[in-house]
């Protein structure tokens, strides 16, 4: 049996629900800092209605909730390398927002305040 892994829980702005990252269902296990084939999921503060937000080959981890509660900032493995994504939370439309050059990754994105920028930290592999 495969471990589980339940991790990066984010309140949404209103504290009524929560984002994680799961490797439920086999799904993987730890590597280079990453998550194997992470998901996102939202949950109520009580713990019911856990669902599924995203499911695709790679991975899906580091979510930050926009400070409207309207959209989730992420990191994404799902083109290739780690990469900046938002996700509207009421259409589950998903956008990419950075897209790097060959060596370059980015991830952990963080929301300005007034929900306008978003930060992210910048990897130069090799370097």
């Amino acid at each position: 049996d495969a471990w589980v892994y339940n991790l990066n829980p984010a309140w949404s702005p209103d504290g009524k629900m929560m984002v994680f990252i799961s490797t439920c269902s086999k799904r993987g296990d730890f590597f280079e800092s990453a998550y194997t084939n992470s998901s996102l999921y939202l949950m109520n503060a009580d713990g019911t209605n856990i669902t599924q937000l995203t499911n695709v080959l790679g991975s899906d981890f580091d979510p930050a909730w926009s400070p409207d509660g309207k959209r989730i900032a992420f990191t994404s493995i799902r083109h290739g390398k780690k990469q900046i994504y938002t996700l509207e939370t009421d259409s589950l439309a998903v956008t990419r927002l950075t897209n790097t050059g060959t060596g370059i990754e980015t991830s952990m994105p963080a929301w300005s305040p007034d929900g306008k920028w978003i930060a992210y930290m910048v990897k130069r592999l090799g370097t």
